[in-house]
């Protein structure tokens, strides 16, 4: 009994919730949905010097320099696979 209880009230609820929005609604909708101006393009090239910034010092929190030149390994379905990054 509790099971078919629980099952009317999520139905009648998913009922509810899939109602069509009134007419002021979609009116509101309709006049407050126009699409907000795109930035402007960075040039190729030119990063955005705040990007630039954080990716710096996220870098440098993570390490840095040290990835640069070393060597990995890892086990990977009971097959040992190794890497050396030489270049960053």
């Amino acid at each position: 009994m509790l099971r078919l209880l629980v099952i009317l009230f999520t139905f009648s609820t998913l009922l509810m919730a899939c109602q069509p929005a009134g007419e002021s609604a979609a009116a509101d909708a309709e006049t407050n949905s126009a699409p907000a101006a795109a930035p402007e393009p960075l040039a190729a090239g030119s990063p955005d010097p705040a990007a630039a910034r954080l990716l710096d010092r996220v870098y440098a929190a993570h390490g840095g320099a040290r990835y640069e030149a070393a060597d990995y390994q890892f086990v990977f379905r009971d097959k040992v696979f190794t890497f050396t990054n030489q270049e960053g």
